[in-house]
Protein backbone atom coordinates (compact mmCIF):
# COMPACT_ATOMS: atom_id res chain seq x y z
CA UNK A 1 0.00 0.00 0.00
CA UNK A 2 1.00 3.23 -1.08
CA UNK A 3 0.58 6.74 -0.09
CA UNK A 4 -1.08 7.44 -3.47
CA UNK A 5 -3.78 4.28 -2.99
CA UNK A 6 -4.75 6.32 0.21
CA UNK A 7 -4.82 9.59 -1.47
CA UNK A 8 -7.36 7.50 -3.73
CA UNK A 9 -9.53 6.65 -1.10
CA UNK A 10 -10.14 9.46 0.67
CA UNK A 11 -11.08 11.33 -2.75
CA UNK A 12 -13.62 8.60 -4.01
CA UNK A 13 -14.99 8.98 -0.09
CA UNK A 14 -15.41 13.10 -0.28
CA UNK A 15 -16.80 13.21 -4.18
CA UNK A 16 -18.77 10.20 -3.48
CA UNK A 17 -18.32 9.67 -7.29
CA UNK A 18 -16.00 7.37 -9.73
CA UNK A 19 -15.87 9.78 -12.48
CA UNK A 20 -15.77 13.39 -10.50
CA UNK A 21 -13.25 11.28 -8.17
CA UNK A 22 -11.07 10.72 -10.74
CA UNK A 23 -11.19 14.21 -12.26
CA UNK A 24 -9.94 15.82 -9.09
CA UNK A 25 -7.18 13.03 -9.38
CA UNK A 26 -5.97 13.85 -12.86
CA UNK A 27 -6.50 10.62 -13.77
CA UNK A 28 -8.66 7.72 -15.70
CA UNK A 29 -11.99 6.28 -14.09
CA UNK A 30 -10.57 3.15 -15.46
CA UNK A 31 -7.08 3.57 -13.62
CA UNK A 32 -9.55 4.36 -10.35
CA UNK A 33 -11.17 1.34 -10.88
CA UNK A 34 -8.24 -0.61 -11.01
CA UNK A 35 -7.09 0.14 -7.63
CA UNK A 36 -10.18 -0.61 -5.87
CA UNK A 37 -9.62 -4.20 -7.34
CA UNK A 38 -6.07 -4.38 -6.56
CA UNK A 39 -7.49 -3.16 -2.91
CA UNK A 40 -9.99 -6.28 -3.43
CA UNK A 41 -6.82 -8.54 -4.22
CA UNK A 42 -5.11 -7.68 -1.39
CA UNK A 43 -7.79 -8.98 1.30
CA UNK A 44 -9.31 -5.74 1.84
CA UNK A 45 -13.36 -5.98 2.76
CA UNK A 46 -15.34 -4.03 0.61
CA UNK A 47 -15.54 -0.33 1.31
CA UNK A 48 -18.07 1.40 -1.22
CA UNK A 49 -21.27 0.52 -1.50
CA UNK A 50 -23.01 1.82 -4.48
CA UNK A 51 -26.31 3.80 -3.40
CA UNK A 52 -28.32 5.36 -6.16
CA UNK A 53 -26.21 7.27 -8.04
CA UNK A 54 -23.53 7.85 -5.32
CA UNK A 55 -20.45 5.39 -3.31
CA UNK A 56 -21.35 5.79 0.26
CA UNK A 57 -18.60 4.06 2.70
CA UNK A 58 -19.08 0.74 4.44
CA UNK A 59 -18.41 0.16 8.09
CA UNK A 60 -15.17 -0.88 7.05
CA UNK A 61 -14.50 1.95 4.71
CA UNK A 62 -15.02 3.72 7.43
CA UNK A 63 -11.94 2.99 9.58
CA UNK A 64 -9.91 2.41 6.70
CA UNK A 65 -10.74 6.20 5.91
CA UNK A 66 -9.66 7.37 9.15
CA UNK A 67 -6.82 5.30 9.27
CA UNK A 68 -5.51 6.98 5.50
CA UNK A 69 -6.03 10.39 6.98
CA UNK A 70 -3.82 9.29 10.29
CA UNK A 71 -1.31 7.75 8.09
CA UNK A 72 -1.10 11.20 5.53
CA UNK A 73 -0.91 13.52 8.62
CA UNK A 74 2.39 11.75 9.49
CA UNK A 75 3.37 11.87 6.35
CA UNK A 76 2.77 15.49 5.77
CA UNK A 77 4.81 16.59 9.14
CA UNK A 78 7.26 14.49 8.37
CA UNK A 79 7.83 15.93 5.33
CA UNK A 80 7.98 19.37 6.61
CA UNK A 81 10.26 18.22 9.69
CA UNK A 82 12.64 17.01 6.49
CA UNK A 83 11.93 20.53 4.92
CA UNK A 84 12.61 22.58 7.60
CA UNK A 85 16.07 21.25 8.54
CA UNK A 86 18.52 23.58 9.27
CA UNK A 87 21.64 23.69 7.00
CA UNK A 88 23.92 21.98 9.86
CA UNK A 89 21.23 19.24 9.73
CA UNK A 90 21.10 18.31 5.82
CA UNK A 91 20.19 14.89 5.45
CA UNK A 92 22.07 12.85 2.65
CA UNK A 93 20.60 10.35 0.30
CA UNK A 94 22.72 8.30 -1.97
CA UNK A 95 20.89 6.45 -4.70
CA UNK A 96 21.96 4.58 -7.30
CA UNK A 97 20.79 4.34 -10.98
CA UNK A 98 21.08 1.76 -13.83
CA UNK A 99 23.02 3.03 -16.78
CA UNK A 100 20.30 2.96 -19.10
CA UNK A 101 17.96 4.86 -16.98
CA UNK A 102 20.07 7.58 -15.80
CA UNK A 103 18.95 10.03 -18.57
CA UNK A 104 15.32 9.37 -17.66
CA UNK A 105 16.62 9.97 -14.21
CA UNK A 106 18.75 13.14 -14.58
CA UNK A 107 16.08 14.61 -16.73
CA UNK A 108 13.17 14.35 -15.49
CA UNK A 109 12.95 12.80 -11.52
CA UNK A 110 16.14 14.66 -9.60
CA UNK A 111 15.13 18.11 -10.69
CA UNK A 112 11.53 17.21 -9.20
CA UNK A 113 13.03 15.96 -5.89
CA UNK A 114 15.46 18.50 -5.90
CA UNK A 115 12.66 21.53 -5.70
CA UNK A 116 10.38 19.32 -3.05
CA UNK A 117 13.54 18.83 -0.69
CA UNK A 118 15.66 21.70 -0.89
CA UNK A 119 17.66 21.14 2.18
CA UNK A 120 18.74 17.13 1.19
CA UNK A 121 21.45 16.36 -0.29
CA UNK A 122 21.12 13.96 -3.04
CA UNK A 123 23.87 11.93 -4.54
CA UNK A 124 23.40 9.99 -7.71
CA UNK A 125 25.60 6.64 -8.50
CA UNK A 126 25.97 4.73 -11.14
CA UNK A 127 25.22 1.38 -10.70
CA UNK A 128 26.88 -1.91 -12.06
CA UNK A 129 25.37 -5.31 -12.48
CA UNK A 130 25.49 -7.06 -9.26
CA UNK A 131 25.77 -4.32 -6.99
CA UNK A 132 22.40 -2.99 -5.74
CA UNK A 133 22.35 -5.77 -3.38
CA UNK A 134 25.96 -5.37 -1.84
CA UNK A 135 25.24 -1.59 -2.17
CA UNK A 136 21.78 -1.55 -0.25
CA UNK A 137 23.72 -4.09 1.86
CA UNK A 138 26.70 -2.04 2.98
CA UNK A 139 24.32 1.34 3.49
CA UNK A 140 26.52 2.40 0.44
CA UNK A 141 22.91 3.46 -1.30
CA UNK A 142 19.60 4.25 -0.05
CA UNK A 143 17.39 3.49 -2.71
CA UNK A 144 18.47 1.33 -6.63
CA UNK A 145 16.54 1.75 -9.87
CA UNK A 146 17.27 -1.32 -12.30
CA UNK A 147 16.27 -3.87 -14.29
CA UNK A 148 16.11 -7.47 -13.10
CA UNK A 149 14.02 -10.73 -14.05
CA UNK A 150 13.67 -11.87 -10.53
CA UNK A 151 11.64 -8.55 -8.60
CA UNK A 152 11.88 -10.26 -5.55
CA UNK A 153 14.31 -10.21 -2.21
CA UNK A 154 13.64 -11.37 1.07
CA UNK A 155 16.10 -8.54 2.77
CA UNK A 156 14.83 -5.89 0.88
CA UNK A 157 11.34 -3.72 -0.31
CA UNK A 158 11.26 -3.96 -3.99
CA UNK A 159 8.75 -1.73 -6.15
CA UNK A 160 7.52 -2.92 -10.00
CA UNK A 161 7.70 -0.15 -11.99
CA UNK A 162 6.95 -1.92 -15.53
CA UNK A 163 7.67 -4.97 -17.47
CA UNK A 164 9.20 -4.95 -19.73
CA UNK A 165 10.97 -6.69 -22.98
CA UNK A 166 14.15 -7.31 -24.36
CA UNK A 167 13.90 -7.04 -28.42
CA UNK A 168 16.09 -6.52 -31.39
CA UNK A 169 15.42 -3.17 -33.44
CA UNK A 170 16.01 -3.32 -37.25
CA UNK A 171 15.32 -1.58 -40.30
CA UNK A 172 13.06 -3.23 -42.26
CA UNK A 173 15.49 -6.07 -44.26
CA UNK A 174 14.76 -9.61 -45.44
CA UNK A 175 18.06 -10.45 -44.44
CA UNK A 176 18.26 -7.97 -40.99
CA UNK A 177 19.00 -11.79 -39.01
CA UNK A 178 22.27 -11.42 -40.57
CA UNK A 179 23.14 -7.64 -39.29
CA UNK A 180 25.62 -7.62 -36.48
CA UNK A 181 24.22 -5.93 -32.97
CA UNK A 182 24.96 -3.67 -30.93
CA UNK A 183 24.84 -4.36 -27.42
CA UNK A 184 24.92 -2.46 -24.31
CA UNK A 185 28.40 -2.25 -22.47
CA UNK A 186 30.30 -4.93 -20.29
CA UNK A 187 28.96 -5.02 -16.92
CA UNK A 188 25.35 -3.12 -17.40
CA UNK A 189 22.09 -4.61 -16.02
CA UNK A 190 21.49 -4.57 -19.85
CA UNK A 191 24.14 -6.54 -21.34
CA UNK A 192 23.29 -9.35 -18.48
CA UNK A 193 19.90 -9.81 -19.83
CA UNK A 194 21.15 -9.56 -23.43
CA UNK A 195 23.82 -12.46 -22.74
CA UNK A 196 20.77 -14.55 -21.10
CA UNK A 197 18.40 -14.12 -24.36
CA UNK A 198 21.70 -14.34 -26.66
CA UNK A 199 22.25 -17.70 -24.53
CA UNK A 200 18.71 -19.33 -23.77
CA UNK A 201 18.11 -18.76 -27.51
CA UNK A 202 21.19 -20.42 -29.01
CA UNK A 203 22.37 -17.14 -31.00
CA UNK A 204 25.76 -15.54 -31.53
CA UNK A 205 25.57 -12.74 -33.61
CA UNK A 206 28.46 -10.54 -35.04
CA UNK A 207 29.43 -7.34 -32.47
CA UNK A 208 29.20 -3.71 -33.91
CA UNK A 209 29.61 -1.80 -31.09
CA UNK A 210 29.08 -1.46 -27.73
CA UNK A 211 27.68 1.08 -25.38
CA UNK A 212 25.33 2.33 -22.64
CA UNK A 213 23.18 5.36 -24.23
CA UNK A 214 20.72 4.24 -25.42
CA UNK A 215 20.28 6.86 -28.40
CA UNK A 216 23.24 5.78 -30.04
CA UNK A 217 22.02 2.19 -30.35
CA UNK A 218 19.03 3.53 -32.09
CA UNK A 219 21.08 5.85 -34.69
CA UNK A 220 22.97 2.79 -35.45
CA UNK A 221 20.07 0.89 -36.11
CA UNK A 222 18.45 3.74 -38.06
CA UNK A 223 21.18 4.28 -40.23
CA UNK A 224 21.39 0.60 -41.01
CA UNK A 225 24.93 -0.10 -40.09
CA UNK A 226 23.62 -2.88 -37.67
CA UNK A 227 20.40 -4.31 -35.44
CA UNK A 228 20.67 -3.14 -31.77
CA UNK A 229 19.08 -4.88 -28.67
CA UNK A 230 17.37 -2.67 -26.40
CA UNK A 231 14.14 -2.34 -24.12
CA UNK A 232 10.89 -2.37 -25.89
CA UNK A 233 10.38 0.73 -23.89
CA UNK A 234 12.95 2.64 -25.69
CA UNK A 235 11.92 2.69 -28.88
CA UNK A 236 9.65 4.66 -30.11
CA UNK A 237 10.93 5.56 -34.26
CA UNK A 238 8.04 3.43 -36.21
CA UNK A 239 10.95 3.20 -39.29
CA UNK A 240 12.42 0.33 -36.85
CA UNK A 241 11.18 -3.24 -37.00
CA UNK A 242 11.10 -4.79 -33.28
CA UNK A 243 11.54 -8.59 -33.22
CA UNK A 244 10.97 -10.34 -29.87
CA UNK A 245 13.31 -13.44 -28.86
CA UNK A 246 11.93 -16.90 -30.18
CA UNK A 247 12.70 -17.29 -26.66
CA UNK A 248 11.30 -14.06 -25.14
CA UNK A 249 13.52 -12.12 -23.01
CA UNK A 250 10.48 -10.26 -20.36
CA UNK A 251 12.11 -7.97 -17.53
CA UNK A 252 11.19 -5.76 -14.72
CA UNK A 253 12.17 -2.17 -13.90
CA UNK A 254 12.26 -2.22 -10.38
CA UNK A 255 13.17 0.49 -7.44
CA UNK A 256 14.54 -1.34 -4.27
CA UNK A 257 15.65 -0.09 -0.75
CA UNK A 258 15.79 -1.28 2.86
CA UNK A 259 12.41 -2.78 4.26
CA UNK A 260 10.35 -0.58 6.60
CA UNK A 261 12.12 3.01 5.30
CA UNK A 262 9.43 5.40 5.01
CA UNK A 263 11.57 8.09 4.88
CA UNK A 264 9.62 10.89 2.38
CA UNK A 265 12.45 11.29 -0.16
CA UNK A 266 12.60 7.75 -0.79
CA UNK A 267 9.20 7.47 -1.41
CA UNK A 268 8.40 10.52 -3.35
CA UNK A 269 11.87 9.47 -6.00
CA UNK A 270 10.06 5.82 -5.93
CA UNK A 271 6.77 7.54 -7.15
CA UNK A 272 8.58 9.69 -9.42
CA UNK A 273 10.18 7.28 -11.83
CA UNK A 274 6.76 4.84 -11.38
CA UNK A 275 4.90 7.69 -13.11
CA UNK A 276 8.18 8.47 -15.83
CA UNK A 277 7.85 4.67 -16.50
Amino acid sequence: MDTRQLEYILEIAQEKNLSRAAEKLFITQSALSQQLAKLKKEGLPPLFIQSKREMQLTDEGKIYVNGARAILKLEKDAMEALQNLSSNHIRTFHISVAAYLKPLFFMQALPRLRHRFPQADIRVHGLAAGQARISLETGQTDLVFFPTMNPAHELFSYTTLREDELVIAALPHPFWKSLPISLPEEGSHLRNLCSHALSANGLKPGYYAETNDTAVSLHLALSGECAAILPRSCITDPKLELHSFPQPCYFYIVAACRKHQHLPLIREAIREMEELM
